[in-house]
């Protein structure tokens, strides 16, 4: 009652697309299984499709040797691929649903992985830390997956990467540097860029810092004339009366000494004005020159007075404190974490607040063919338009970016709205997807300009625990695992 199995067999299928692939595919299968006809698998080797193609005999060809083999005699001695991954230089990911053998494993080489998008879509994974270590369930798996994914790019290129964890992670790799952000400051009014960049730097930062403060001021007086106000001033403080005389320049081209001033260094940090001071010696002046120009200008002026000054007390570590994180790193520092994840846990405005500030400081720390790896992003509160910078900014120097998104579905932060700074999942090396939602799902087909299939859908609306969908751009294909 065996099945025959020859193994020397090949049905090759060609197509335009790999749509049209699948769907050949898909036909043969059904119309094998029509006829019941048994003596056919079909066996679609991701990693090896190129190989196999160049590989193949052009004419008819004869083995005398060739022989077929009772199946339990061929499973012996024959792999069969799955439709997964099995790649020669590559990392144990777990196994493939789909596979034509039972607990076949996928073995995923992400060596080249320069940008991805990882979606767990809140669902739980398993994981074992090395192997080693049993196997636990934990929440937050992008983290997971992003760690694997540095790990083969620092192998293979000794690539460093800069971690801005977002949500809770334990797990940090060795010759590491681990900064709790709640114990460390960034001031914000420091300006991270270069001499030849500096007024587009500058710029950004007075942006920066004003789009900070406007998040932490109370929803009522989101006022555009008052953020208006707010921008000016502080420009206005940095470039005639910060530090005494000022730290900035209206005309950096021809005073560029003056405009370097505003670029922070290691020897400045203690003597580098902070918001606070702006808020307490420049806002009392800014009242008193609104209230000459009518009660509705002088009324803003002082309810932007006493915002600013109220953030500033409320949220000293962040707007009165000088910077105290690390100037320099080691070689060894193969991996620099900037925690946030415990930083006021259920208010995302002020993790979103932190987020930024962080953030701008780390595309400038980094260097050329570095990575950066943000864990959580949807579990801030921000205007997606102020992340538009930072992201050119990276693709400028060549850094990589990984973002992961944690949540089930976040209406206001997910792979729709952070376009501009995630950049649609069209161009991404990489993409892993968890557990969807309908809407979850929309967002992800136009991001990624097509239609998750019939079988990805059903796997993945099922919200299964360590069920994830990998894509990678180079393989021209695609597997469950």
């Amino acid at each position: 009652e065996e099945t025959i199995i020859d193994s020397d067999a090949f049905l090759i299928v060609y197509s335009d697309t790999p749509e049209n692939l699948e769907e050949t595919v898909k036909e043969l299968k059904q119309t094998y299984k029509d006829d019941a006809i048994k003596g056919i698998m079909l066996v679609r080797r991701t990693s090896h499709i190129l190989d196999t193609h160049f590989s193949l005999f052009t004419t008819v060809s004869a083995d005398a040797w060739h022989n077929s083999d009772m199946q339990t005699v061929a499973s012996n001695r024959l792999f069969l691929p799955s439709s997964g991954f099995s790649d020669e230089h590559s990392t144990y990911c777990g196994i493939d649903v789909h596979s034509l053998i039972a607990n076949n494993a996928s073995l995923i080489d992400f060596s080249g992985i320069r940008n991805a998008v990882v979606m767990t879509g809140g669902i739980n994974g398993y994981i074992s830390i090395g192997g080693v270590e049993g196997v636990a369930e934990i929440s937050n798996m992008g983290s997971a997956w992003a760690h694997v994914i540095v790990e083969d790019n620092w192998l293979s290129n000794g690539t460093r990467t800069h971690f801005i964890n977002l949500v809770p992670f334990d797990y940090h790799f060795e010759n590491s540097k681990v900064l709790d952000m709640t114990q460390y400051t960034i001031n914000p009014l420091e300006v991270y860029g270069t001499k030849k960049t500096v007024e587009v730097d500058t710029n950004a930062n007075i942006d920066k810092v004003t789009e900070m403060l406007m998040m932490l001021i109370e929803s009522d007086v989101q006022d555009p004339e008052i953020k208006a106000m707010l921008r000016k001033r502080l420009y206005e403080w940095m470039v005639y009366r910060a530090g005494g005389n000022g730290i900035y320049t209206q005309d950096p081209k021809n005073e560029p000494t003056k405009a370097w001033k505003a670029l922070a260094n290691a020897d400045n940090h203690k003597t580098y004005p902070t918001v606070s001071d702006f808020a307490t010696t420049e806002l009392n002046g800014l009242v008193a020159e609104k209230m000459k120009e009518g009660e509705l200008s002088g009324s803003k002026a002082r309810l932007l007075q006493d915002s600013v000054q109220t953030t500033c007390r409320r949220y000293s570590s962040i707007f009165s404190e000088h910077t105290n994180v690390p100037n320099g790193f080691s070689e060894t520092d193969r991996n620099i974490y900037y925690d946030l994840s415990h930083v006021t846990k259920n208010d995302p405005v002020i993790r979103g607040v932190m987020f930024l500030n962080v953030l701008a400081y780390v595309v400038n720390r980094a260097q050329s063919g570095d990575m950066v790896v943000v864990t959580g992003i949807d579990s801030i509160s921000i205007n997606p338009k102020i992340l538009k910078f930072y992201r050119d900014v990276l693709d400028g120097k060549g850094i990589g970016l990984i973002t992961t998104f944690e949540e089930r579905e976040n209406e206001k932060i997910n792979v729709r709205t952070l376009d501009n700074f995630v950049h649609p999942l069209s161009t991404q090396d990489l993409i892993v997807i968890g557990g969807i939602t309908p809407k979850s799902e929309e967002n992800i087909n136009y991001s990624w300009n097509r239609s998750l299939s019939k079988m990805i859908e059903t796997d993945l609306s099922a919200n299964m625990p360590s069920r994830f969908f990998v894509y990678r751009a180079r393989d021209f294909g695609s597997a469950v695992i």
